[in-house]
């Protein structure tokens, strides 16, 4: 709807139907941006009822949406499904502290009828980040160009090497993984030699190539060191994850199918970047938008 309003090309003839152009389109944004808030504004009321109903044992804590819908748009078809993530930080009076956690809002199709909001449809979950780490690396794995397991939360670190050849009894997937990339307009096939060497979880970037990380020291930069498969628009990778979900990758977004009502919803690349920073990092203790 954004992208709509701000790029659909209008026919101008003059400097004040330019004018009136951008201030129409400056308003609309406005209107979207407030109608996004109020959303916002009743979720965390939502939010805060389940809180208060089922866990009396929160008693000081600090709650905020992470991002609406799929990918942070605002609510808006009835029948779509929705995922979405709220930060929840225990304080000690004034101060927030070291103790996250994750609630999950899951929306099920049909959620509003001629009476209003059906919560029938709604699903909350608390994670902490034990759990969203183990939900991370079971993604990872559906969706990595690697055949290997990830345990104890440490991810085995592949890196490119030039000039380098597999042996014939190494095996793809294994020892090494085959890339297509674009370099110098061309595209060209490139090996990721496994490395002896892990790194945990909580220290990886999500990016549509794969994971990357700091080796080498902090200095160094990131590198691609968990490459994903190329997934294309109609393509699936499926598996079970729990009694409730079971979870699909299709293209950059974690998809969870629930299991008793028998929706797909998506979390896209953007907003599992944005919980799992703020899940893992240690120097953050709140989300900030």
């Amino acid at each position: 709807m954004i992208s709509t309003i701000i790029f659909n090309p209008i026919k101008s003839y003059s400097q004040s139907d330019n004018d009136a152009a951008i201030i129409g389109g400056a308003a609309a944004m406005l209107s979207i941006y407030a109608a996004i808030e109020q959303q916002k504004e009743m979720l965390e009321q939502q939010a805060l009822n389940y809180l208060l109903s089922s866990h009396p044992e929160y008693t000081n804590f600090r709650l905020k949406v992470i991002g609406l819908g799929q990918g942070g748009k605002k609510l808006s078809d009835n029948s779509d499904s929705y995922i979405i993530p709220f930060s929840l930080v225990m304080m000690d009076g004034e101060k927030l502290t070291s103790n996250k956690k994750l609630l999950f809002l899951y929306v099920s199709s049909n959620w509003a009828n001629g009476n209003g909001i059906d919560f029938s449809k709604w699903k909350w979950e608390i994670y902490d980040s034990k759990k969203w780490n183990f939900l991370m690396s079971e993604f990872f794995e559906i969706i990595s160009c690697s055949k290997l397991s990830i345990s104890n939360d440490s991810i085995i670190v592949y890196s490119k090497i030039k000039g380098y050849s597999p042996e014939t009894d190494e095996k793809n997937g294994y020892d090494y993984i085959t890339r297509v990339e674009r370099i110098d307009k061309e595209d060209v096939s490139v090996y990721y030699k496994k490395q002896n060497l892990k790194v945990h979880i909580s220290q990886v970037r999500l990016t549509k190539e794969g994971l990357t990380a700091t080796i080498g020291g902090k200095f160094s930069g990131r590198k691609l060191v968990y490459p994903f498969l190329e997934l294309k628009g109609d393509d699936y990778r499926v598996k079970d994850f729990d009694d409730s979900f079971k979870i699909f990758c299709n293209e950059n977004s974690l998809g969870l199918f629930r299991k008793d009502t028998e929706d797909a919803m998506l979390l896209s690349r953007i907003l599992m970047r944005k919980i799992h920073t703020f899940i893992n990092d240690d120097s953050i203790d709140d989300f900030k938008e």
